[in-house]
């Protein structure tokens, strides 16, 4: 892979280049860059090209789709999916067993940073489902747990706290789930047997008779924003239940 983007890179562009306002830039230098992807890091010299004021890049950056950063889309890919499920050091721990990288903890979260923006937009274009392929009852669940915040900057530590006062500040983290269900109907000597089956010792009376319905289309979304927010509008828009 270094041989490649070597080779790419020793060759000089051979035509105009020019700045997004319509500048014609002049040839510079060579720059280095660095580029980590999930087979290693490599680090290369490639052409660039300025005029006067800041104006100024290297073509080939384009040519071959190279991240503002260092890192690769497919290992932010893999490194997002890690920290979905585990914490940093964890994932950190996990890309070092798996691809022999280190990457910082500082690095996984300007990247879970830069690409959580785009997440709130990509769930409000979502087309509404049909309302075929819904169940008849909206289901809408909420929780949520206090997050230890970390202060921006270290606060004089005081001698001894005030009633009520904590030590660290906390924050509402809020998630919320959306679904349709279809109903699942019961006797009420179903819901007797299903209550009393912990005394009767019968697993099978716990059960509900007939296919148990499955959510469908569920929606999560996770947020920091406090006890205020719960839903967004976007959540349940479109989908009434019906009936």
């Amino acid at each position: 892979m270094r041989l490649f983007f070597v080779q790419r890179a020793a060759v000089r562009p051979g035509e105009a280049a020019y700045a997004s306002d319509g500048t014609e830039l002049q040839s510079h230098d060579l720059r280095p860059t660095t580029y980590v992807s999930v087979f290693g890091k490599v680090r290369f010299e490639r052409h660039s090209f300025h005029a006067s004021g800041p104006a100024g890049g290297c073509p080939l950056d384009a040519e071959l789709s190279l991240p503002p950063r260092c890192y690769s889309d497919l290992l932010r890919d893999w490194a997002e999916y890690c920290i979905t499920h585990e914490s940093y050091d964890e994932s950190i721990k996990i890309l070092k067993r798996i691809l022999g990288l280190s990457v910082s903890t500082l690095a996984l979260e300007t990247s879970v940073q830069e690409d959580s923006a785009d997440g709130v937009v990509f769930y409000d274009q979502k087309a509404v489902p049909p309302p075929e392929e819904e169940g008849s009852i909206l289901v809408a669940q909420a929780d949520g747990k206090g997050v230890p915040m970390r202060r921006p900057e270290p606060a004089p530590r005081p001698a001894r706290r005030g009633t009520g006062q904590k030590r660290t500040k906390k924050t509402q983290a809020g998630v919320t789930a959306v679904d349709t269900i279809e109903p699942s109907p019961r006797t009420p000597e179903e819901v007797v047997d299903a209550l009393l089956h912990d005394l009767t010792g019968d697993e099978e009376a716990a059960r509900i008779p007939g296919a148990a319905s499955c959510p469908r289309r569920p929606r999560g979304a996770s947020h920091l924003e406090g006890q205020g927010r719960r839903f967004r509008p976007s959540d349940s828009a479109g989908r009434p239940p019906r009936g």
